[in-house]
């Protein structure tokens, strides 16, 4: 059984996220977790294409064309920018690392791998 999780560096002041407020922040609306309101960062996790599906139709519930299309819109009406995307793992995990206020998702037995990181919500669980 797999589960999806939303994940941010361990060191970060990030508190629980609701699946809603989850998918307003891939969407690029700005959405705070922090004590002090800082706005946070989502980062796309690319490394896995079925997780990245997944996550685009459970959470986001959207097509990925219809996913991309709503950043462009969204980008062009100048309302934000396009969260970055990474196809490496390891990658991603460092800008986690260097970002306070960055999230992405990840399968919860990947995130387990990474001591450096913690859930910060349970997104989805395949039943």
């Amino acid at each position: 059984m797999r589960k999806m999780v939303l994940v941010a560096a361990r060191g970060s002041d990030l508190g629980r996220l609701s699946p809603g407020d989850t998918r307003k922040l891939f969407l690029g609306v700005p959405v705070a977790a922090t004590p002090s309101n800082d706005p946070m960062h989502p980062l796309r996790n690319a490394s896995d294409p079925v997780l990245e599906e997944a996550f685009l139709q459970k959470v986001v519930f959207m097509s990925r064309d219809a996913y991309e299309r709503a950043l462009l819109i969204r980008a062009m009406r100048g309302g934000g920018s396009r969260p970055a995307r990474f196809d490496s793992e390891t990658a991603l995990v460092d800008a986690l690392l260097a970002d306070k206020s960055a999230v992405t998702y990840m399968w919860a037995d990947r995130a387990a791998a990474w001591p450096n990181l913690k859930v910060v919500a349970e997104l989805w669980q395949e039943n």
